[in-house]
């Protein structure tokens, strides 16, 4: 289980074929399209947002896509990617703030 870390979203790629992510803008931050590593230990693989924000990911070749819409604020998002149809997401709230409703 991961931890809260701040309003930050992680994607990460443990399948043997390349995948992209994109975090939309709407908060802050870049909307470009990222290849995943296989950690959560760099910045391209770390986006920081505050707010609601599209969450996408492609495979290489751009013939799939799935997207996800999640509230950052008071959240980190943990998302692992194992193939197109197997991703996993783990949301860890900021445990100083009243849940949402």
């Amino acid at each position: 289980m991961g931890t809260y870390v701040g309003d930050y979203v992680f994607i990460k790629s443990l399948s043997e074929h390349k995948f992209q992510a994109f975090v939309s803008n709407y908060s802050r931050g870049q909307d470009d399209w990222f290849t995943l590593g296989d950690s959560w230990g760099t910045a391209d693989d770390r986006w920081s947002r505050s707010g609601w924000e599209v969450i996408a990911i492609r495979n290489a070749n751009d013939t799939k896509r799935v997207g996800y819409y999640e509230y950052i604020k008071g959240a980190t998002i943990y998302i692992t990617v194992k193939a197109i149809d197997k991703i996993e997401v783990e949301r860890v709230t900021d445990p100083d703030v009243p849940p949402r409703d």
